[in-house]
C-alpha cells in the first residue's frame, strides 16, 4: 500500500483473518511491516495459518472455544480479528439511485422491501452501500443487506473466542482485496473468479477499480476474453477450467486462504472497502482505542526522546570530568618529574641568554662547540644550572660551571670527561647545597658543585 494508516501508527499491525462457516474456520495471522528504506510502503508477513474443522451440529460457543484453544497452542497473542458473514442472511443488490438523491441511506431504507423483494422490517436488517459508478442518470451502487441477528451471532462468537472484532464484512467480496494489493491491475481490464463451496463469485475491474460483482451458481467453463486479465482463487478454484488464467495464491498460501488474507488486508488498510457491519457504537469504541494507543505511543516516544536529550549532556559532562580527573591524577603522580623538567627548561633558557650576552668574547662557532662538549661530557644524572664567564685576561677566559647531582661520583666522571676533551677542568667545590643555591630541587641527598676551566680566546 502507498500510505501508512492510523492503525499502523497506533501499533495495530497484526490481525487475524477468519473465514468462518458452519463446517470450518480458515485462519490467517498477518503482520504488516514498514519497508525501512521506503517509509510509505509496507510488506506483509504470514505469521500463522491453519484450517480448523468443526462439527456442523455443534454450538457456536463450542466452536469458539476450539478456536481459542488452537490460537493458544500456537502461542498467538494477536487479538484483533476480521471476518465476513457467510450465510443465507446476506443479500447483495446492485441498483441505480436516481440523480438528485443525496441522502442515500434514507433512500435505501425507504425502498428496502422493493430492493429485497421480500417484506422485512427495517429494524431487523442492516445495510452497507458501496458506490461503483457515477453517471448522468444516477449513482450505480452495490448494497449489501444482512440480518442483524447474524451480526450479533458473529460478534458473540468472537467475544467467546477472546478476540476483538474490528472488521465484519459480508459474503466473499473481500477476497478480491488480494489482487488489488498484490497484482498490478491499474492499466487493464480484469476479471476475478472466486470459487466457493456452493457458488462462483465474479468481480470485474477496470483500470484498477471494481465496477461490478455478481454470483453464478452454474459451472463456468467458457474461455476468458482475450483483452481481459483473468484471476482465479478460492476453495474450489481447481475446478474452474480457464486456460491461461492466473491462480492467485495469496502471499504464497493455498488459494483457499484468499478470503481470510483479503480480510486481514482490509483490516490493516480500511480504504480497500467501506463495508463494515459492526454497530456504530462498536466502531466508535475501536476508533477511540486506536486514538488512545496512538496518543500513548506518541507520549512514550516524546518522553524517551526527552530522556535521551537529557542523558547525552549528562553523560558527556561525566566523561569530561572523568578525563579531567584522570589527567589530574597523572599529573600528581608525576609532579616531581614535571617540576624538575620545568626547572631545567628555565635553566636552559637562562644559560642560552648568558651565552648570548658573552658572544663578544666567544665566537659563535666556538660557542656551539663549547656547548656541545659541555653537554656531551656530562654523565646521566648530572645537571648544570648556571654558567659564568669571567672577562679575558692574557688571552684566556675562565668559564665556571655550576650544577648538581645525587651521586658525588658523577662529578668525578664529569671532570674526567672534560679533561678528556682537552679542557683543563678544576673542581672548585663539591658538597651539600649552599644557602644561595635556591634553584636546586629540594632534595636532601643533592650534591652541588662548581667546576672552572680556562678557555682560549
Amino acid at each position: 500500500m502507498n500510505n501508512i494508516s492510523l492503525r499502523q501508527l497506533a501499533g495495530v499491525n497484526r490481525v487475524l483473518g477468519v473465514d468462518l462457516t458452519d463446517n470450518c474456520a480458515r485462519v490467517v495471522e498477518l503482520e504488516e511491516r514498514i519497508i525501512p528504506l521506503r517509509k510509505t510502503q509496507s510488506r506483509f508477513i504470514v505469521r500463522n495459518h491453519f484450517t480448523l474443522e468443526f462439527n456442523p451440529a455443534d454450538e457456536w460457543s463450542n466452536k469458539a472455544d476450539l478456536l481459542k484453544q488452537k490460537l493458544s497452542e500456537l502461542g498467538s497473542s494477536t487479538r484483533s480479528a476480521a471476518t465476513s458473514i457467510r450465510s443465507l442472511g446476506v443479500k447483495v443488490v446492485e441498483t441505480i439511485i436516481p440523480s438528485g438523491i443525496h441522502a442515500i441511506d434514507e433512500w435505501i431504507s425507504e425502498n428496502q422491501e422493493k430492493l429485497l423483494r421480500i417484506p422485512l422490517s427495517s429494524g431487523r436488517i442492516s445495510h452497507s452501500v458501496e458506490i461503483l459508478e457515477q453517471t448522468d442518470s444516477g449513482t450505480r451502487v452495490e448494497i449489501t443487506f444482512v440480518r442483524k441477528d447474524e451480526i450479533e451471532r458473529y460478534q458473540s462468537f468472537f467475544r467467546a473466542a477472546g478476540l476483538e472484532l474490528i472488521v465484519l464484512g459480508a459474503g466473499v467480496r473481500d477476497a478480491c482485496n488480494v489482487i488489488m494489493v498484490e497484482n498490478n491491475i491499474e492499466l487493464k481490464e480484469a476479471k476475478f473468479f472466486f470459487s466457493a463451496e456452493d457458488s462462483i463469485n465474479v468481480t470485474d475491474f477496470l483500470h484498477g477499480r471494481r465496477i461490478r460483482s455478481y454470483q453464478s451458481t452454474a459451472p463456468i467453463t467458457q474461455a476468458h476474453p482475450e483483452e481481459a486479465a483473468v484471476f482465479i482463487s478460492g476453495e474450489q478454484c481447481i475446478e474452474l477450467n480457464f486456460t491461461g488464467a492466473d491462480v492467485i495464491q495469496p502471499l504464497g498460501l493455498s488459494p483457499e486462504y484468499c478470503l481470510p488474507v483479503g480480510l486481514t488486508l482490509k483490516a490493516l488498510n480500511p480504504e480497500l472497502s467501506p463495508t463494515n457491519f459492526l454497530p456504530a457504537e462498536e466502531t466508535s469504541r475501536i476508533t477511540l482505542n486506536i486514538h488512545k494507543s496512538l496518543f500513548q505511543r506518541t507520549v512514550l516516544l516524546a518522553g524517551t526522546l526527552l530522556i535521551v536529550l537529557l542523558i547525552i549532556p549528562f553523560a558527556l559532562e561525566t566523561y569530561l570530568n572523568w578525563r579531567s580527573n584522570s589527567l589530574d591524577e597523572l599529573l600528581l603522580a608525576n609532579g616531581s618529574s614535571y617540576t624538575e623538567l620545568k626547572l631545567l627548561e628555565t635553566q636552559t633558557r637562562d644559560l642560552e641568554k648568558q651565552l648570548t650576552e658573552s658572544g663578544s668574547s666567544v665566537r659563535s662557532s666556538h660557542t656551539s662547540k663549547l656547548l656541545h662538549d659541555i653537554a656531551s661530557a656530562s654523565p646521566e644524572g648530572l645537571w648544570l644550572y648556571k654558567f659564568k664567564l669571567d672577562a679575558a685576561t692574557k688571552g684566556t677566559s675562565k668559564l665556571s660551571l655550576f650544577g648538581y647531582t645525587q651521586q658525588s661520583e658523577k662529578v668525578t666522571d664529569y671532570l674526567k670527561n672534560l679533561n678528556g676533551l682537552g679542557y683543563e677542568a678544576i673542581l672548585v667545590r663539591s658538597g651539600s647545597p649552599q644557602q644561595n643555591e635556591t634553584v636546586i630541587p629540594l632534595r636532601k641527598d643533592a650534591v652541588t658543585f662548581e667546576i672552572t676551566t680556562l678557555l682560549k680566546n
